[in-house]
C-alpha cells in the first residue's frame, strides 16, 4: 500500500518542482537580439530600423544589455543604451497577454517570446510596441 501511494506523491511533486516558467522564458530570450520596428501612438506609425542598429542582449543572470545607436529622438527605437534588469512574469492585467516583461522601470504589459521573434507593448490601444528578431551568430574560421 505505501508504494501504490507512494508513485502518485512523488509524480505530483515532480511536476510542480519542473514548473518554472521564468527558466523557459530566461533560456528563450538569452542571446542578441535586434530592434527592427517601434509602432504605435494614436497615429499609428511604424519606425523601422536597419539591421543591428538596436541591439538587445538578454543574459540568463536576468540583465539585457542595450545598445541603441539611433539619434533621431521623435524615433520610436525603445530604451536608451545602456544595462538593465529585467523580469518575466505571468499577468492577467491586458487582456489576450499572459506574460509582462520589465525592464529597467520600463513596463511592457503585453510580451510574446519565441526564438524567432519577441514582440513586447506597454498594452494600450494608443501604446507602443517593439519587435525584436534574433541576431544571425557569426562562425569564425
Amino acid at each position: 500500500m505505501k508504494k501504490i501511494l507512494l508513485l502518485p506523491i512523488l509524480l505530483i511533486a515532480m511536476c510542480f518542482a519542473s514548473c518554472n516558467d521564468d527558466d523557459i522564458n530566461t533560456q528563450t530570450l538569452s542571446g542578441e537580439w535586434a530592434l527592427t520596428s517601434g509602432n504605435g501612438t494614436i497615429s499609428g506609425r511604424t519606425d523601422t530600423f536597419a539591421f543591428g542598429e538596436i541591439t538587445w542582449t538578454f543574459h540568463k543572470n536576468h540583465t539585457v544589455d542595450i545598445v541603441n545607436t539611433v539619434t533621431d529622438t521623435d524615433k520610436l527605437s525603445g530604451l536608451p543604451s545602456g544595462k538593465y534588469n529585467y523580469t518575466v512574469q505571468n499577468s492577467n492585467e491586458v487582456e489576450g497577454c499572459p506574460k509582462k516583461i520589465t525592464i529597467g522601470t520600463a513596463v511592457f504589459g503585453c510580451a510574446s517570446v519565441s526564438p524567432q521573434e519577441i514582440q513586447i507593448s506597454d498594452g494600450f490601444a494608443d501604446g507602443v510596441g517593439y519587435q525584436l528578431v534574433p541576431m544571425p551568430e557569426v562562425i569564425l574560421f
